[in-house]
């Protein structure tokens, strides 16, 4: 009928259905209503709404909006799974005597400049929070515009995805869609819009890092988004007395994962379930309790080396730290594993704790934790060489692995002697003829790659040249190479040369043969000259003789 009740608060999550010792299964939930009454007073702004719910584990800290386009003034529900997180509106507390049955707060707009100023906002929390933005009927608080309520779940600054592709429906009347992008400074040069870049971003007055765009796109086609930058978005749309509104897309990553996977090499800010074929790795296990015992099973999998099930009484933990306010101890299973190929494989730990878990999916003191383990390729290491060929001269060593996706974050270069640089790239002389070079490239999951490849260098060549006579105008003057090279071990030889004469064409034009003929036809001095090259490319230095062309002289008797 027309009477129901506001379910916002709810707690919903999956129990064992199969005993005391069974698991729970993971869920999805959509929230929504048949016809929701949006403002403080009954006037006419009224729908029905329906959105997939976060899971409170994915809520973040931190939250920046932007207003709905033409329906600009907008309500905000913050949800809170503590009571006592204190929250900020634009740097000012909520009343907590305003907390609306201990589970969220309520606000139309903002308040930098009022309670009725629909600008950008900047929500923050020193816990956990869900925000949602409501948009009214046309015609009611303040929006002239057409449109009609929705509700769009937000993503929080740290859930954020560089890559969307949406539908903007013309569906039920609707006039005009927007996208709105929430998206770092240093993001807004290469995001694009359906391929095309130039979007009409400003900075965001809540964070001076961000900037965001409210973008009118076309209804009843897909959009695509992109930037190297992770970014939030909104999609959505108004008609005559209709609209919709959704979250564009998002990460749904649990901001205190139970499980990591370390690496011997990962970087120190690495927190993934994500590993490379052929790399031992261990796991890593946070949780708000103390174990006795734990179990790791990657059930029947071949493709996995290591002792599979591993059980263990782990004692006191290894390290803890607090985060949103709860304590978590971190748990370091001592046992090395390594995937043979790439793919996504399950884990399911079982934590036995001290005391009974309300937060797990049996009657007893065990947690069933299950999550994926991501399995990458491995990079592939590779570097190119920049050199002039000569030895005892400088040669340029730069990078260009392929992580496949990964940044790479240490390079180890080793130049055969025990000195091993720690740069991407390096510039080093080498005095040998030939001289093996290795590169380790690891990527931030601790995925490593090398590669080998050799520098042969030779001594510096010498340029000559002798030339035939007479050296007379319109007459042949032959030019015979008579350059040497002090070969090496390594037999280098001259495998091209460059001459100049005198003809003013480019240095790539002229002739590169052995030996040459030519004839002048003005007389005077002439600039030519000779660059020799061994084959490894080591250039000699430019012979350059005194050569004149001499008159012919005219016989007359």
């Amino acid at each position: 009928g027309t009477v129901g009740e506001d379910l916002t608060g709810s707690r919903i999550r999956s129990i064992s259905s199969s005993g005391a010792n069974g698991g729970c299964k993971s869920i999805a939930v959509f929230s929504g209503s048949g016809k929701i009454n949006l403002a403080p007073t009954n006037s006419r702004t009224a729908d029905n709404l329906i959105a997939q719910a976060f899971p409170s584990n994915a809520w973040g800290t931190k939250y920046l909006t932007a207003p709905t386009a033409s329906q600009s003034n907008n309500f905000f529900r913050v949800c809170v799974k503590d009571p006592s997180t204190v929250v900020r509106l634009n740097g000012v507390p909520l009343d907590p005597s305003t907390l609306i049955n201990k589970f969220y707060y309520q606000f139309k707009n903002g308040n930098q400049f009022g309670a009725n100023s629909p600008i950008p906002n900047l929500i923050e929390a020193d816990k956990p929070i869900l925000v949602a933005q409501y948009c009214t009927t046309q015609d009611v608080e303040g929006n002239s515009g057409p449109g009609d309520p929705e509700m769009i779940y937000l993503s929080p600054v740290e859930q954020t995805i560089n890559k969307i592709t949406l539908f903007s429906t013309n569906s039920f009347q609707i006039l005009q869609s927007y996208i709105n992008v929430i998206i770092k400074n240093t993001g807004v040069s290469s995001f694009t819009l359906d391929g095309v870049g130039g979007a009409s971003f400003l900075p965001h007055p809540g964070d001076p890092n961000y900037s965001y765009a409210t973008i009118p796109v076309s209804s009843g086609q897909s959009h695509s988004l992109y930037s190297d930058s992770g970014f939030n978005a909104i999609a959505y749309g108004f008609g005559n007395f209709e609209s919709y509104g959704y979250n564009a897309g998002t990460n749904i990553v649990d901001l205190n994962p139970p499980i990591t996977i370390k690496n011997e090499f990962a970087s120190s800010g690495i927190n993934y379930s994500a590993t490379c074929t052929n790399a031992p790795f261990r796991i890593n296990l946070s949780i708000p309790y103390l174990a006795t015992k734990l179990k790791v099973d990657f059930g029947n999998n071949t493709d996995l080396t290591g002792t599979n099930p591993f059980t263990y009484s782990p004692g006191t933990p290894d390290s803890s730290y607090i985060s949103n306010g709860k304590t978590f101890y971190v748990y370091y299973i001592p046992n090395t594993y390594k995937f043979k190929k790439t793919g996504s494989f399950p884990v399911t730990i079982t934590a036995t704790a001290t005391i009974p878990q309300s937060d797990g999916c049996s009657n007893n003191n065990d947690q069933e934790i299950n999550d994926i383990v991501i399995v990458n390729d491995p990079p592939i290491a590779d570097f190119s060489i920049n050199t002039n060929g000569c030895i005892n001269t400088s040669v340029l060593f730069s990078d260009s692995t392929n992580g496949f996706g990964r940044p790479v974050y240490k390079w180890f270069w080793d130049f055969g002697s025990g000195a091993i640089v720690n740069t991407q790239n390096v510039a080093k002389t080498i005095t040998g003829y030939t001289t093996s070079v290795k590169l380790t490239s690891i990527t931030d999951f601790g995925c490593v790659a090398t590669i080998t490849k050799t520098v042969e260098l030779s001594n510096k060549p010498i340029a000559k040249f002798n030339f035939s006579t007479p050296n007379c105008l319109n007459r042949d003057i032959v030019f015979t190479d008579i350059s040497t090279l002090v070969a090496g071990p390594n037999n280098n030889t001259i495998k091209s040369w460059i001459w100049n004469f005198d003809n003013g064409l480019p240095a790539d034009t002229l002739s590169t043969s052995v030996n040459q003929t030519k004839q002048y036809t003005t007389e005077g001095v002439k600039d030519i000259g000779l660059i020799v090259r061994s084959n490894t490319g080591c250039p000699s230095d430019p012979f350059k003789p005194i050569f004149s062309i001499k008159p012919t002289p005219t016989v007359i008797f």
